[in-house]
């Protein structure tokens, strides 16, 4: 028979174990929630996040603007990069919904195809077919990225879209007054030439620049009066966090990278991609494409 000490050691002993059981399965429930908020981060970033189409919609009223474009609108898309997240679908759904929009300008602002996809024929022929769809009333218009190449130039004309590789057209629309919209190639290649783009520009002219990098803004502000750039590449980080932004910057586009910012009376705008590169992944940022409407004062 027991004595009271040793039924007591005996009892203690018991509830230290049950004690340390309690305290085992709670550290394994908490490591199963952060385990299971991890796993199901990833799936959604990976297999949710990565399709649909967000549209982004911007209106701003501009002093300088001809009142025969009060209402332009423009849609902007940028970094499909077919073979990675975007394939036949997306493509179609991305057609549509800029028809939806009923745009006048359409513009394109580089890498069209992931760095390691290779075209076939047949996709080839998909992505004209559905580009080709996209009627602007006034045009459709590209710059060069850092992974285009002669296959893109060849895709991108036979949709439609005019190339402003350090180009520049005048558009006009039921006027005389000009937009006058340049593009710059691709810095990450050395292909840009700033002043061949501008060199027709003068101060008075309401002006769009549209690129691929950002890393030559400041440089463009310093020398000349640009109403709005629209860029692409780094798809605003494409992985994202609530109030800490991008957590990942692309090369070339250090300083500016996120939607939207106003440098020197000069509104620019970056756009979020409808792709992914180097991992299949985006979080806290859809694909999606911008959409804005030009407002005469």
């Amino acid at each position: 028979m027991l004595s009271r000490e040793e039924k007591n050691k005996k009892k203690s002993k018991k509830v230290t174990r049950d004690i340390n059981k309690e305290h085992v399965f709670k550290i394994l429930k908490k490591a199963l929630i952060i385990v299971s908020i991890i796993i199901g981060s990833i799936l959604y970033a990976r297999f949710i996040s990565t399709y649909g189409i967000t549209t982004r919609e911007y209106s701003k009223i501009y002093e300088n603007l001809d009142k025969s474009y009060h209402g332009l609108k423009i849609i902007h898309f940028s970094d499909v990069l077919y073979g990675n997240t975007t394939f036949k679908k997306e493509i179609k759904d991305l057609t549509k919904e800029i028809n939806k929009l009923k745009p006048d300008i359409v513009i394109f602002t580089g890498d069209l195809v992931d760095k390691n996809y290779k075209l076939n024929t047949n996709e080839k022929d998909n992505i004209i077919k559905y580009f080709s769809s996209i009627t602007p009333t006034i045009g459709k218009y590209m710059v060069n990225g850092n992974l285009d190449n002669e296959e893109t130039d060849e895709i991108m004309k036979k949709s439609g879209f005019t190339p402003l590789n350090n180009q520049a057209e005048l558009i006009y629309k039921n006027t005389t007054v000009p937009i006058y919209i340049n593009g710059i190639d691709s810095t990450i290649k050395n292909k840009d030439d700033v002043s061949k783009a501008f060199e027709k520009n003068n101060k008075n002219i309401f002006t769009i620049t549209i690129m691929h990098e950002t890393n030559s803004i400041d440089t463009i502000l310093d020398d000349y009066n640009v109403d709005i750039i629209m860029a692409g590449h780094s798809r605003n980080g494409q992985i994202r966090l609530p109030f800490i932004g991008s957590l990942i910057r692309s090369k070339n586009a250090w300083k500016y990278y996120d939607m939207y910012y106003h440098v020197k009376d000069t509104d620019i705008y970056i756009s979020g991609g409808i792709g992914t590169s180097t991992v299949p992944f985006r979080l806290f940022n859809r694909p999606s494409i911008n959409f804005y409407r030009l407002r005469a004062k």
